[in-house]
């Protein structure tokens, strides 16, 4: 089964502007990110591979796909920034048949896990939000990341 064409439209390049809230009550850290959206393995899958900067340049790799028969998206994620060696391992459920929203969960020292939930909501064909949000352990959302990608022409 190929993914689902709400996300397979969206394989190309893109850019925009990169929020990143590492303390939510301050200002987030902005910088300028690209993207690039390619399908992979028949189609079955899409790699975004992004950069930003906070001083430091850094990169972050989705692969994201849907599984058909369970009704389920699935996804893994590193980066430079916030995973650093460990790769976070997603599911979740598509949203008004265009929107990925999709968890997983992260150490923090000798706490409680915290959850990460990412959305990749398309506009248009040359428009996308990208967000994610830190899931405290007691289920209370914070902003980390926003961006709204538009298409390279």
């Amino acid at each position: 089964m190929s993914q689902p064409i709400s996300l397979s439209a969206l394989a190309g390049e893109w850019q925009g502007t990169y929020q990143v809230w590492d303390d939510p009550p301050r200002p987030p850290v902005t910088s300028p990110t690209s993207m690039t959206i390619t399908p992979i393995l028949k189609g079955s899958f899409i790699k975004c591979e992004y950069d930003w900067n906070d001083g430091e340049d850094q990169e972050g790799s989705l692969t994201i796909g849907f599984n058909p028969d369970r009704n389920l998206v699935v996804a893994t994620w590193i980066d430079t920034w916030h995973m650093s060696h460990d790769i976070m391992y997603c599911e979740g459920f598509i949203e008004n048949d265009t929107d990925y929203i999709f968890k997983g969960e992260y150490r923090v020292g000798s706490g409680p896990n915290w959850g990460w939930r990412t959305e990749i909501r398309p506009q248009s064909d040359d428009l996308f939000a990208f967000l994610m949000y830190n899931i405290s352990p007691a289920g209370q959302d914070y902003p980390a990341v926003k961006v709204e990608y538009q298409r390279v022409s």
